[in-house]
């Protein structure tokens, strides 16, 4: 997903854009904002494979996305029954006792534990 297609793509899904509209500019900055702060907690957790300037990868796209429509339902006025479902849905590190890890953490972590491969360590250094 194009970096300059995210504030877009939140709004759209967090009901703030009808289809086709685009973000004004205070919105868009929000999003972006956002995204700069879950881009550091995923660094944070180990789970990020490209750089925060890049555009990011198609496998992770839905999983970033339910993330930062968590992170952006409060400052655009969602309800709390919708902010409990995107909660659910994209928050990172939900606690157990809240239903934790969200679906979009669960799915982050499997697509970025694809590209684990092992390489036994070599015996002669011991």
């Amino acid at each position: 997903m194009l970096l300059t297609d995210l504030p877009t793509r939140v709004l759209t899904e967090l009901g703030v854009l009808a289809t086709g509209e685009s973000p004004n500019i205070a919105d868009a900055t929000t999003v972006s904002d956002k995204y700069s702060a879950l881009y550091e907690m995923l660094i944070t957790e180990g789970l990020v494979s490209w750089e925060a300037s890049e555009d990011i990868p198609a496998f992770v796209e839905g999983p970033v996305l339910a993330m930062l429509a968590h992170l952006c339902a409060r400052p655009f006025g969602i309800p709390q029954a919708r902010r409990v479902e995107l909660e659910l849905a994209g928050a990172l590190s939900l606690p157990p006792n809240k239903g934790g890890p969200s679906l979009a953490e669960t799915q982050l972590r499997r697509q970025l534990a694809k590209g684990f491969v092992y390489y036994p360590m070599s015996t002669e250094y011991f």
